[in-house]
């Protein structure tokens, strides 16, 4: 995330969604119920605290893995608990909730991941089982309660692989949230109930430069290609972060987070 880029977040999650996506990526647990998946362990708040706190670049904690609006009090009693102790919190999520779910997430969560998995409403009743305006409703109004906020689009070859409707989220996105808005286009590769091919290298890169052309800060995520790793200025295209695998490394960022040769904003939370 382009959340404190330089900082490490303790990740935690459960098992179950509300959706059925059949290519699901994390199937083992989303998929899961209580019965069938048997290395659940309850953490305390006041453990979590503990762990946060023993770790010094720790920023805070995030919720991920599988859908945590479904576990909703949890999620919001726990994301009070890091709060107050001064740590950030992030969601990982679907983004497919009613919005006063989604309005109660906001007062507690700094920092939203959503997985905006297609912009088409077939895509989203025959894979997921849900409905695309819900998901769009949610982000206008996390981008206006001011959260940090991050998409993440999953390619799935020949389901939301469409350069045209592809274009039309981008400009969505650009108009709605902002061309500041960062998305992470994503490899699909086959797992669950699908066994079709993994992305194309070619067709991410191919997505990559046109998502470039509305949007300042686009990534490609579970890829080798070299393009979409790194942070480049929007106003000057100098190189901000450089990234390698798991390591981060400001080489034209400030400590302001601003571009060391224009001044230009480009990280608000560092």
């Amino acid at each position: 995330m382009s959340f404190y880029p330089s900082k490490d977040i303790l990740s935690i999650g459960s098992i179950g969604c509300n959706f059925a996506c059949d290519f699901c990526q994390n199937c083992e647990i989303s998929q899961a119920n209580i019965q069938e998946y048997t290395h659940l362990r309850e953490l305390s708040k006041e453990y979590i605290t503990d762990l946060l706190e023993a770790e010094e670049n720790t920023v805070g904690l995030a919720f991920t893995y599988n859908e945590p609006a479904i576990w909703i009090e949890t999620v919001t009693e726990y994301a009070e608990t890091v709060r107050a102790a001064g740590f950030k919190t992030v969601m990982v999520t679907n983004g497919y909730m009613h919005e006063k779910a989604i309005h109660g997430f906001c007062r507690v969560i700094d920092a939203f991941n959503v997985d905006l998995k297609s912009f088409s409403e077939r895509f989203y009743k025959k894979i997921t089982g849900g409905s695309l305006q819900p998901v769009l409703n949610n982000l206008k109004s996390i981008k206006r309660f001011g959260s940090h906020l991050e998409l993440t689009n999953l390619i799935v070859p020949g389901e939301n692989s469409d350069e045209r409707e592809f274009k039309e989220m981008v400009h969505w996105i650009s108009h709605e949230l902002g061309p500041d808005t960062v998305l992470h286009i994503s490899r699909y590769f086959p797992k669950h109930l699908r066994q079709s091919e993994a992305t194309d290298e070619s067709l991410l890169e191919s997505l990559f430069y046109i998502a470039n052309e509305q949007l300042s800060y686009v990534y490609l995520a579970n890829s080798n290609n070299r393009v979409g790793r790194d942070t480049f200025c929007p106003s000057c295209n100098n190189q901000a972060i450089h990234r390698s695998g798991y390591y981060t490394i400001m080489v034209g960022l400030s400590e302001q987070g601003t571009c060391i040769n224009c001044n230009h904003k480009i990280i608000k939370h560092l």
